[in-house]
């Protein structure tokens, strides 16, 4: 069986770890790799062919926003078809219906204890493309 990728584009240190704590002990044969900023995702991927499974985007980075990851994701042809979540500690409004406007599959509110984590990256795996869980 082939291991299926998922991408998170988050800075905060202490909330990746949190998330790849989860996603362990909830998907452990899932290949989750993180990306600290906009730059570095597309630095990665802009000449790769092999897709994720799926994109979980925090909202608030550095320089470029999570809106922004979202829509050039969604104008590459390799990654326009590819479930996108966000993941964010901002909870205005705004950002939440900006978000599923431009194409986002959810958004979820980042918890602030691990069994709410978990439930999270449960909840989002649902999103991803098939194989996953």
């Amino acid at each position: 069986m082939q291991t299926k990728n998922i991408y998170i584009i988050e800075d905060d240190n202490d909330d990746f770890i949190f998330i790849n704590e989860a996603m362990k002990s909830i998907a452990p044969e899932v290949s989750f790799q993180r990306f600290a900023s906009a730059e570095k995702l597309f630095d990665c991927i802009v000449f790769e062919e092999a897709r994720p499974a799926l994109f979980i985007i925090d909202y608030n980075l550095p320089l470029q926003n999570g809106l922004q990851v979202l829509n050039r994701l969604n104008s590459m042809e390799n990654f326009k078809n590819v479930p996108k979540v966000f993941y964010s500690n901002s909870n205005f409004s705004q950002h939440k219906l900006n978000a599923l406007n431009d194409g986002a599959a959810a958004y979820f509110t980042k918890s602030g204890d691990m069994d709410g984590i978990r439930q999270d990256v449960l909840e989002m795996l649902l999103f991803s493309n098939p194989g996953v869980l």
